[in-house]
């Protein structure tokens, strides 16, 4: 039989053995796919893109982003039918940067987990802390009303110009009134006071010193049964002087008012002579 002949030692290319220069292919080839493999990691992850995209759906732009890099998106086709029309305009940016971009205030959110790109509801993310509404601050102002002499009054009204908000004074002439802001006019009025306004610009704090209206204690009528405008009377009245009334021999009111006024008369509950009654 004839025998293969041996190839140990042969020598193949410029002197390096057959051996040798098969394991320098090998690794040559090994290396080689390594690098490919190494650059389109690192292509893969600086992949940047230039977008120009404006009043679109938001699978318009997930759509671009997955031709043109590894991404891969998930998510509900309603959920993402349903939500508002996003823009981006962006150069050179990468896919994270991207999406911050369109998810900010936005109703959805997204979460990536390697090359997956998860888009969820809100509601549906773990561990999101969505902060509470915060109420406006009130703004409070406060004072005391007096008279001219310094005496409190109390029983004032205290209110808010064009609107019904409004407090009164408490018996030693101190309010306190809650407004949304530090803008409007206070309105300060009390029987036998002019009324007087006060613009509240930003101050905490307004004392009021109320001044006696002759005119409107003019219109005052004081009735047997309390006191009414002039306006509000549906009955007749007379007037009469202490002048008229100086003079008359009289022992009591009654006496002295019989006769002093047209159709006025006074009749006196007389006694019975029980013990105890009292004359009205």
């Amino acid at each position: 039989m004839k025998k293969k002949p041996s190839t140990q030692g042969r020598v193949a290319w410029h002197g390096i053995p057959v051996l040798i220069v098969r394991a320098m292919r090998i690794t040559v080839f090994l290396t080689l796919v390594c690098v490919m493999n190494l650059h389109a990691t690192v292509n893969s992850q600086e992949t940047k893109l230039t977008l120009h995209l404006k009043d679109v759906q938001l699978s318009k732009v997930l759509s671009v982003i997955q031709q043109e890099t590894d991404y891969q998106f998930l998510y509900n086709d309603e959920d993402v039918k349903n939500a508002p029309p996003v823009s981006v305009s962006v150069r050179k940016a990468t896919v994270p940067q991207i999406l911050a971009i369109c998810f900010k205030n936005y109703p959805l959110n997204y979460h990536i987990e390697d090359k997956m790109v998860v888009v969820l509801q809100r509601a549906e993310l773990p561990n999101i802390a969505v902060p509470e509404k915060v109420p406006a601050p009130l703004f409070v102002v406060k004072g005391k009303v007096t008279d001219e002499s310094g005496n409190p009054l109390p029983g004032v009204s205290v209110g808010l110009k064009g609107q019904s908000r409004g407090t009164a004074t408490d018996e030693d002439g101190n309010y306190s009134l809650t407004l949304e802001n530090g803008n409007g006019t206070l309105v300060f009025s009390f029987v036998g006071f002019a009324q007087q306004e006060k613009a509240v610009n930003g101050r905490s704090e307004i004392d009021v010193v109320m001044v006696k209206s002759v005119s409107v204690l003019n219109e005052l009528v004081v009735v047997g049964y309390g006191m009414q405008k002039k306006g509000n009377l549906t009955g007749a009245i007379t007037q009469i002087s202490g002048e008229q009334i100086a003079d008359r021999p009289a022992s009591n009111l009654q006496q002295v008012l019989q006769g002093a006024v047209p159709g006025l008369n006074i009749q006196a509950k007389t006694s019975s002579g029980q013990p105890g009654e009292v004359i009205r």
